[in-house]
């Protein structure tokens, strides 16, 4: 046992009698047991101490210190690391719970890896009861990262600091900041830990966070690291000395000037955006008059806020003094937005930087050498975007999946502000009303059966009802669309097979050579990409169960990428004598190992694309994978196939690939079968599509348009009979009409409670009319519901709609003055040839144009002119959805002009 290194536990503590016993006792009962317990409790005033200095007298390794007042939290929490002695060191609560395997295991991660300063696990959260009832989000895996790519994921992807409960080197934590009273002071401390060295997250649930009931409480917060109320508190000084104390703290470990500047602008970025909201409520909290100096600060914390929201360029505000570093600007070649906008959410860049991400990088790339860059913004959340030069961003606050609709109000009102014709985002994000296109991976939890009442699952879920149509990435994934939400089939699915990046291709034997020298690989290797999947659907199992059987087995080696660089153990049974090498890698290293690899083996039950599969052929690397899903559409005849449950298969496979001659014919037939992928024409289908879908106006409301169509604005606040007895007045008139199969009706549903209530009522009515007045609505006759538009939408729509009826009781919004309006008995009256269409004798389309010509200028000139202008119109891609109207007003002769 005292071979092993010391762990010190510093347990800080204050009034928590009700749960310290229990905390003590997960310490004692740890299976790694060359510990001591530090607790330094915090003057409170219930049993707490009483309880430790029991424990105290009966186990030596335990320290206990009483504070004679309370000191705050961070300087408690302080105070037990100054107070141990080990090699690493880990904090605890008084009330939290935790498996006996977490310090082994943390503890074998640190000892492997001297670049790693902290190991911590999944955490979940706990109830009072000690029952489990969520996880905590935000894995936090920085091996092999630079250092401010480290502090970039600590800034945007932490979203509960529950890492700072992990096991650290003592060391490490001996040059950071402790004991600071300010705002977030555990993001502080593993911001300024980020730099010094990698984070490692262990993917097993140790740790149980017990949610207390003041959890979320900013007074109660503001308390513990204070210790006073945060009515005895300036709110824009503590703040803005947040601001000042994560710059110069973190930025010291920094010692490259230009390294020092990038540091400055993304921490004063990611504060603002992660506080600035917390700040203006806790000042119409508080709602008191500022001094002076209050509103200098304040001031200057919103001209950073405003300041960031204008500019991607380094910070410069009276706030924090960066005078000691240039000013750098970098000259951007955008053109000027065009209409129709189109808005993309780069949400994706926020979360990962897998296979999607590089969808989207390459999509972007495509459009930014083309028109099409002029119609589209990006959402860049949190500065997480690649910065493509000729594509327009705007960068606004993370994505936060436990608050879905507050996500979905916060890209409408920048929907509005950016007066956007359509919406996509990369990851099942959607706006309240803008019409919306989605992009869809894969049907993964649909088809593995698995329970999608998940949160991610819900927002997709909620995204696939809201869309008006699909871009599918594959066939299979367009049939699976179908075949789990039919109503998809009348919205329009769009196949655009994807392509591999154009960074991924051959590359020499010396590179090879390099990758092989780097990370000590001797002997040939087999490849596995992405991690285990979920319930281990990507199945990497059948590879390990047949390598295992592999004769041959001794001379090769495994490398497996993408799973963050652990290994599961149930997997190491059955590669005993082989080596494998777990490893996080770049795409170019990604490149490399595709190239220098036997194979790549890749069973995966089930794929909404399979990009390792055209990857590794585009590498000029062997595939084996298995039949399954989109697979073959990717691999053709390739690859080698092997059924997803035969392991002799699997077995005879990897055999059979260590031929040269296999390896040369998979490799040739999967250099013809890669170039059948074109980027180019992924992005001319998407870019089509999206066009198509942002110029149409009348599908953006999903209704029917036909030669009459009327609007009402009932008050749906009323009596439900005096609803009903003008519904059915306003529904009967219609249905007398001479013409009423070329009617559609509009009925606003701004301020219904439910939307679904509102049409049962309609329907009701509609029913009651016929049983009851033998009057029935033509079934050509169109009734749609619209509500809660934007003044943009508001605008477009009455553009279509001929006549308001006027009710007795309406709730009307404001956009409605232009609008012609009649009352419910002269509908009967009201004529279906006085639409603009039937009066100019013009077939109006989705894009109308019109020129004026001089038609007294030479003819040569007009030829040249109106070839041109037609020349134009034929290359659209939408050219058979749009009307060229031709002024003749001073033309001599008609005839002669046409």
């Amino acid at each position: 046992m005292n071979n092993q290194p010391l762990v010190s536990i510093g347990i800080f503590v204050y009034n928590e009698a009700k749960f310290i016993a229990q905390t003590i006792e997960s310490w004692l009962n740890q299976d790694y047991q060359n510990i001591e317990i530090v607790i330094s409790d915090n003057a409170s005033e219930d049993k707490t101490f009483e309880l430790c200095q029991q424990y105290a007298e009966k186990d030596h390794r335990i320290v206990l210190n009483r504070n004679s007042q309370n000191i705050g939290a961070a300087f408690n929490a302080k105070k037990v690391v100054e107070m141990s002695t080990g090699k690493y060191f880990i904090w605890s609560s008084g009330h939290d719970d935790r498996d006996t395997k977490l310090l082994s295991s943390c503890v074998k991660v640190l000892e492997s890896n001297q670049n790693v300063v902290l190991a911590y696990p999944q955490a979940n959260w706990i109830n009072e009861k000690g029952e489990s009832f969520d996880s905590i989000g935000g894995c936090i895996e920085t091996r092999g990262l630079d250092p401010l790519s480290r502090l970039n994921m600590i800034l945007w992807g932490l979203a509960y600091a529950s890492p700072v409960y992990g096991l650290f080197r003592a060391d490490a934590l001996q040059k950071v900041s402790l004991g600071k009273s300010l705002i977030a002071p555990d993001v502080l401390l593993l911001s300024e830990l980020s730099i010094l060295g990698e984070f490692a997250y262990v993917p097993l649930p140790l740790l149980q966070m017990r949610r207390m009931p003041d959890y979320g409480s900013w007074d109660s917060y503001v308390g513990k690291i204070f210790n006073q109320s945060l009515s005895q508190l300036s709110v824009p000084e503590i703040f803005g000395e947040m601001l000042k104390e994560f710059v110069t703290n973190i930025t010291k470990h920094i010692n490259d000037p230009k390294t020092k500047q990038t540091a400055s602008y993304l921490i004063v970025q990611g504060l603002m955006v992660k506080y600035g909201g917390i700040l203006v409520t806790l000042l119409r909290e508080k709602n008191s008059n500022l001094s002076d100096k209050e509103q200098v600060i304040l001031q200057n914390i919103q001209n950073i806020s405003t300041f960031l929201q204008k500019n991607n360029d380094f910070l410069s505000t009276n706030l924090i003094n960066f005078s000691d570093y240039p000013q750098s600007k970098q000259p951007v070649n955008i053109s000027e937005p065009k209409s129709p906008i189109i808005l993309i959410d780069g949400v994706f860049f926020q979360l990962n930087q897998t296979g999607i991400a590089r969808v989207w990088k390459s999509l972007l790339e495509q459009w930014a050498n083309s028109d099409f860059s002029n119609h589209i913004l990006v959402l860049d959340r949190t500065n997480t975007a690649p910065k493509i030069p000729g594509i327009r961003y705007r960068t606004i606050p993370p994505y936060n999946p436990n608050n879905l609709e507050s996500d979905r109000f916060l890209l409408q009102q920048i929907c509005d502000e950016e007066k956007a014709d359509l919406f996509i985002s990369t990851y099942y994000t959607i706006p309240k009303t803008t019409k919306s296109v989605m992009m869809i991976y894969d049907l993964i939890p649909e088809v593995m059966g698995w329970e999608t009442d998940h949160i991610y699952w819900k927002g997709k879920h909620d995204a696939i009802n809201y869309a008006s149509s699909f871009i599918s990435i594959s066939e299979n994934t367009a049939q699976d669309l179908q075949k789990f939400f039919p109503e998809t089939i009348n919205k329009g699915i769009t196949v655009a097979l994807l392509a591999a990046d154009q960074d991924f291709g051959l590359v020499s034997e010396s590179a090879i050579f390099a990758f092989r020298h780097k990370y000590n690989i001797q002997k040939p290797y087999y490849l596995l990409v992405g991690n285990e999947g979920f319930q281990g659907y990507k199945n990497q199992i059948l590879f390990f169960q047949a390598f295992a059987q592999l004769p041959t087995k001794s001379g090769f080696d495994i490398i497996w990428t993408g799973n963050k660089g652990y290994f599961p153990e149930q997997y190491r049974q059955y590669i005993q004598g082989c080596s494998i090498y777990s490893l996080q890698l770049s795409d170019q290293e990604l490149k490399i190992a595709y190239n220098g690899a036997i194979a790549l083996v890749f069973p995966s039950k089930y794929e909404g694309f399979g990009f390792p599969v055209l990857e590794a052929m585009t590498c000029g690397c062997p595939v084996i994978t298995s039949p399954n899903s989109s697979i073959p559409e990717v691999g053709g005849d390739a690859v080698f196939y092997v059924n997803s449950d035969d392991v002799q298969g699997m077995m005879e496979a990897l055999c059979e690939i260590q031929k040269p001659r296999v390896r040369d014919l998979l490799r040739n037939k999967g250099f013809q079968q890669a170039q059948q992928f074109s980027g180019a024409k992924t992005a001319e289908t998407c870019q089509n599509l999206l066009l198509e879908n942002a110029q149409s106006i009348n599908n953006s409301f999903n209704i029917n348009f036909q030669t009459l169509n009327l609007i009402i604005f009932p008050d749906w606040q009323q009596d439900e009979e005096e609803l009903s007895l003008t519904l059915t007045e306003v529904l009967s008139t219609i249905a007398s009409h001479p013409q009423a199969e070329e009617i559609t009706l509009i009925i606003d549903t701004t301020n219904a409670e439910n939307e679904e209530d509102v049409k049962l009522l309609v329907s009701a009515v509609t029913m009651n009319l016929m049983l009851e007045e033998a009057i029935e609505l033509s079934e050509a006759t169109q009734i749609a519901f619209i509500g809660n538009l934007t003044s943009q939408q508001w605008e477009k729509l009455l553009i279509l709609i001929q006549y308001r009826i006027r009710l007795d009781i309406e709730y009307l919004p404001m956009y409605i003055e232009k609008i012609a309006f009649c009352n419910i008995q002269d509908i009967s009256n009201l004529s279906v040839t006085s639409l603009e269409n039937d009066l100019l004798d013009i077939n109006f389309q989705t894009l109308n144009l019109i020129i004026f010509p001089d038609w007294q200028q030479d003819e040569e000139e007009l030829s040249l002119t109106l070839a041109e202008v037609l020349k134009g119109i034929a290359n659209h891609p939408q050219g058979s959805e749009i009307t060229l109207i031709i002024d003749i007003t001073n033309a001599e002769n008609e005839e002669d002009a046409s």
